[in-house]
């Protein structure tokens, strides 16, 4: 089912007004009017011999101000109103839900047959897909060059037979401000891959991925590469269920120079990442900087095959946590992604920024117990950390305040409780909400 951005229901515009063309013809129209008129008020004037050069000036500027001239300020506005806003109206909402809803094409990226994506319009597109077989599904791509910028897909159901691209940007052009969400459907391909935004040689930036169900082999949040200097900034991967068989990374340079700064990526729950690479900003071949990426971790007793180019690491514990318990256990040290690193080589978490915090209103956590956060026995971890203590300060939910030393020791990064207490900032919100209420209560006495 093909739907209008603006009004949601079936399409009927003629594709003139789809591709914005329409403005530009009410334009062209007066225009032409308006130039009929003023050879109409020439020829009349040429007519009037008493007239003097002077004369026939002022009577041709205050004769066609009031009207003529007026009409072309409203037009231009007009046309310029167009330009701004047709390409939003032009972006299409496709809601898949079976065969014959939405025609399927083999897609410009691979060729993959039945792909479903937007026909007319590479930017501001929202696919939903809930039932039928398709093969790749793509929020937004056109010819080459082309950016493919704020596009949304959903996955709720169906069957999908290859992969999954909130943008896909050709050439030069940016993937900017896309997003995935996951919330089931099947994947067929053992190599099937989510990815929020893809750009060629331009930039992906600001891309999102949600991943909450299904079984997928790697999901990106922003790739750039292969041919050119794009960077892959500032992305995010929520993954809060479902199973991953290759990599998790929050952005990629695909055999380019640009860097990979700046992205997050996000554990909650217990999904299946035994397989799988944690990856912050990292590529393959030779790639600009990765810095400034990091490491949410919402859940404990996670499993993984390798971890690399993340700089920050927040460790929220759950409220469940002992003492002796492990947060994250890496299997195969920095997990050799496609040639890169010494295979089976260590974990390396050099200079990187910890936090600890506690996540929830209690912990049977005490002073002078230890916790593992990253148990690499299996390979190795190496590195020196930028701090050697932790208090949860600026983690977003952490309610408890404890201190924590930190160290790595025998292949495991460890945490020890140093002091507990509650976290003064909420501490100092509670008393001043305490004080409103007293206050409210003695007015209402009055």
């Amino acid at each position: 089912m093909r739907q209008s951005f603006a009004t949601g229901g079936t399409v009927t515009w003629p594709a003139l007004f789809d591709n914005g063309m329409l403005f530009a013809s009410f334009f062209l129209s007066f225009f032409l009017s308006f130039l009929a008129s003023f050879f109409r008020r020439i020829r009349g004037l040429l007519h009037c011999s008493a007239e003097t050069s002077r004369g026939i000036f002022l009577h041709l500027v205050w004769g066609i101000k009031p009207r003529i001239l007026l009409s072309i300020f409203v037009l231009c506005g007009l046309f310029l109103f167009g330009a701004a806003v047709a390409p939003a109206w032009a972006a299409e909402n496709i809601i898949y839900n079976q065969a014959g809803d939405y025609p399927l094409l083999p897609d410009p990226v691979g060729n993959a047959s039945n792909s479903l994506f937007p026909s007319t319009s590479t930017s501001g597109n929202t696919v939903t897909v809930n039932g039928g077989t398709v093969g790749r599904v793509i929020g937004g791509v056109g010819a080459n060059p082309s950016s493919a910028d704020n596009n949304t897909v959903t996955i709720t159901g169906g069957t999908i037979d290859h992969d999954v691209y909130g943008g896909f940007g050709r050439g030069t052009g940016t993937a900017n401000n896309n997003r995935v969400v996951i919330n089931g459907g099947t994947f067929t391909s053992a190599m099937a891959s989510i990815a929020g935004g893809t750009a060629s040689a331009g930039g992906a930036t600001g891309n999102s991925v949600v991943f909450n169900a299904g079984s997928v082999s790697w999901i990106n949040g922003g790739e750039a590469g292969s041919s050119g200097g794009g960077a892959a900034n500032g992305n995010t991967v929520e993954i809060r269920g479902g199973t991953v068989t290759f990599m998790v990374s929050g952005g990629w340079i695909n055999n380019g120079s640009g860097g990979a700064v700046n992205n997050t990526v996000s554990i909650y729950n217990a999904p299946d990442l035994s397989a799988a690479i944690l990856a912050g900003g990292t590529g393959n071949g030779v790639f600009g900087a990765s810095s400034g990426n990091t490491l949410n971790l919402h859940a404990a007793n996670l499993t993984v095959q390798g971890l690399r180019g993340f700089q920050n690491y927040n460790f929220y514990l759950p409220s469940t946590l002992t003492a002796g318990q492990t947060m994250l256990t890496v299997t195969n040290g920095n997990g050799h992604i496609l040639g890169i690193g010494t295979p089976g080589g260590p974990a390396n978490i050099n200079d990187a920024t910890v936090n600890v915090g506690i996540e929830g209103g209690s912990s049977p956590l005490q002073q002078g117990n230890q916790v593992v956060l990253i148990d690499s026995t299996a390979q190795g971890l190496t590195g020196t950390l930028a701090n050697t203590t932790a208090d949860g300060q600026g983690m977003q939910g952490v309610t408890l305040r404890y201190t924590f030393d930190l160290q790595i020791l025998n292949d495991q990064l460890l945490a020890m409780v140093t002091s507990v207490g509650s976290n003064p900032q909420l501490k100092a919100l509670s008393e001043g909400r305490a004080a409103g209420h007293a206050f409210l209560n003695q007015g209402s006495d009055l």
